[in-house]
């Protein structure tokens, strides 16, 4: 478990101040432990109370999910054929793979899997033991302790392990390039071993800024490193002792291509040349794929690479390109006019399409044409998608979906951090309740990248990070104006960093909704910033803050959750949030914390507590927290009349505000 700094006195220099909960940040002292309990017996009330609505939610959920994602080799994601004796390797939940080898289901909740593609694996393929493929899974009961495997395809009994690693590595000719790790979660190291042996370390690059991270990238090529700081990245790639470097550092996204081509945030840059990227849109994917040349060819300079494939993003719609290296030009191959996402596959010419309101569908890259269309277990005509208009002015992206088209509940979902976009997929996570009535909204706030770097860097550090709530809060009217719902139908739902979202949303006044759904949820946010020994705080500083710049505390004070719990106003929404004590990206104590401060405030807030997992919880008990939270807010959503009520605005003393009349059906 990771346990903070139980002082209740915390100083950054300039600032100091007390917190009286400090005790609950020793994750294995007596305060922690007693109030863990505590909340668990209160929690297992809610649970006995709703037990029956739980069975029924349950069954629905289990179903849905299954059907939506069967456990299938004829459903996986991409197949290597004739390779390995065909692999099948399947997106799961929980960002995790599931593999089948020869027809068999080999693994599942890997992190990451690979096969050798090096020129000297050519020679092994019909050898006795076959070629080599490694594994990445997580040992640690859910708190991110990786470990890399080696494996001949002809052979169950592994060639070596290493552990704790990165969650990503790569083939290098004989070697095999992974990362070390710092501080539980800051990979700090890249280095390269002999790939069947696991002997001969080398390190062929350490970081010494405690704010970076690094990763490895497996190219067409090379094997390519990027060092990250927020927005700040540059790109290399491994030779056999060192860490070559393609670019300084730059202030914006940075994928690499080839050892002479990578993209920027709105340029493909290939021999020296900047191209722009088609219509002014940003970069959010790209693979090479070399159309003329065979799998097994490789080349050193991108002259002798066909075609990269590139994904574009703009007001959260996704594109994709075919980028001829010849004559530094486009080729529209798939264009989306509403919120969309394309995911290049890894190892063959193919992608992932996603949309909100249809299932997933796996596309040629040449032709753009399907492949293979995943499970429609709920079937969703009625889709919305348009634009919420922030406090500063700024339009703001939101999708509803829903199987009916005057649902009588809503469910709104954001994130808005670290770069990363809001889910624009068919809504599996939340296929119960739309099969229920709801209707299932998100809303694509700043500080994600649906609209470049410039809409993620707009919403981060402490300053800036306002926008995101801003945006969120617009989005919820936005959807209940639309739909003609109460703020009493609607529910809020955010996870991990979104977590943050959450509480915010729950604190707001006037109430924006009736139930909010917090998720391993980053709520202790000052106290986090302000302790430097944490695995993410100092990598985090650009992003969400360093409270020893006087602006960047005086902002957290005022956005910090557990810091600006009010006294329980009229109508404010019942909080259930959850945590798990292996939780190594947001610790435990965080939501302690903050329900603690809640129910002491007079608020209805519960915390489930997950002692087996970690950031993300096992496949099974996802099942059982997924229904045991359905029948949770679908209660909270019942309370109280049936009437609607339409958003209007009105000002006040120089300020305008949202709220609501009553309608009559």
């Amino acid at each position: 478990m990771l346990a903070g700094d139980t002082d209740p006195w915390r100083s950054v220099g300039h600032a100091k101040w007390f917190d009286p909960l400090a005790a609950l940040e020793d994750t294995k002292g007596i305060a922690f432990r007693e109030a863990v309990e505590t909340l668990e017996t209160q929690w297992a009330k809610q649970v006995r109370a709703t037990a029956a609505a739980k069975a029924r939610w349950l069954s629905r959920v289990t179903h849905l999910k299954e059907a939506a994602l069967p456990l299938k080799p004829e459903y996986a994601h991409e197949v290597l054929g004739n390779v390995l004796d065909d692999i099948r390797i399947q997106y799961a939940a929980a960002h995790t793979l599931n593999v089948w080898i020869r027809g068999v289901l080999a693994y599942t909740g890997l992190t990451a899997f690979e096969e050798d593609k090096s020129k000297d694996s050519k020679d092994s393929k019909d050898s006795k033991d076959g070629r080599l493929y490694y594994t990445i899974q997580d040992v640690g009961e859910g708190s991110e302790c990786l470990e890399l495997t080696v494996y001949t395809s002809h052979r169950k009994t592994p060639l070596h392990r290493i552990k704790p690693v990165g969650p990503e590595a790569a083939f290098s000719e004989n070697r095999l390039v992974y990362l070390t790790v710092e501080n539980a979660l800051r990979y700090n190291s890249v280095v390269s071993v002999d790939k069947r042996t696991g002997k001969g370390e080398r390190v062929l690059y350490e970081s010494k800024d405690p704010r970076s991270q690094l990763e490895i990238i497996a190219g067409k090529d090379a094997v390519f490193v990027r060092e990250s700081n927020v927005l700040e990245k540059r790109i290399g790639y491994v030779t056999e002792s060192s860490v070559r470097w393609i670019t300084p550092f730059k202030e914006m996204t940075l994928i690499p291509l080839t050892k002479t081509a990578f993209i920027e945030n709105r340029h493909l840059v290939s021999a020296g040349k900047r191209t722009p990227l088609p219509h002014g849109e940003f970069c959010e994917e790209a693979v090479v794929h070399d159309d003329s040349a065979s799998d097994d060819s490789a080349s050193d300079d991108s002259a002798y690479v066909d075609s990269a494939y590139v994904v574009t993003v703009k007001d959260a719609c996704s594109s994709l390109f075919r980028y001829d290296f010849l004559h530094h030009s486009f080729t529209p191959v798939l264009q989306c006019k509403t919120p969309s996402q394309i995911k290049l596959s890894s190892y063959t010419g193919t992608a992932l399409l996603m949309r909100p309101d249809k299932p997933t569908e796996i596309i040629n890259l040449r032709q753009g044409s399907p492949l293979l269309t995943f499970p429609e277990p709920v079937v969703l005509p009625f889709f919305k998608h348009g634009f919420a208009t922030s406090a500063d002015g700024t339009r703001i992206p939101y999708t509803i979906v829903s199987r009916v088209s005057h649902p009588k509940k809503v469910l709104v979902e954001a994130y808005g951090a670290y770069g990363i976009s809001s889910t624009r997929g068919y809504p599996v996570k939340w296929l119960a309740q739309v099969e229920a009535g709801y209707a299932v909204a998100v809303v694509f706030a700043r500080g994600g990248r649906e609209n470049g770097d410039a809409w993620w860097s707009a919403a981060s550090t402490a300053p800036r990070k306002h926008k995101t709530f801003e945006d969120v809060y617009a989005g919820i009217v936005a959807v209940q104006r639309r739909l003609g719902l109460l703020p009493r139908r609607c529910a809020f739902y955010g996870r991990s960093a979104g977590g943050w979202v959450a509480a915010r949303v729950a604190q707001h006044r006037p109430p924006l909704c009736a139930a909010v759904f917090a998720e391993v949820p980053y709520v202790d946010v000052l106290r986090t910033t302000s302790n430097p020994r944490l695995p993410l705080t100092q990598m985090e500083y650009d992003e969400f803050g360093d409270p020893r710049r006087p602006a960047d505390y005086a902002a957290l004070l005022l956005l910090s959750p557990v810091d600006t719990v009010p006294l329980a106003f009229p109508d404010a929404p019942v909080v259930l949030a959850r945590t798990a004590l292996h939780d190594m990206e947001v610790s435990p104590y965080e939501a302690v914390k903050w329900i603690t401060k809640l129910q002491a405030y007079g608020w209805k807030a519960w915390l489930g507590v997950d002692k087996n997992g970690g950031h993300f919880a096992g496949k099974k008990q996802q099942l059982v927290q997924a229904a045991e939270n359905a029948a949770f807010l679908d209660k909270a959503l019942s309370y109280g009349s049936s009437g609607t009520r339409k958003a209007v605005r009105h000002s006040s003393k120089g300020r305008t505000f949202n709220s609501t009349r009553r309608l009559k059906h």
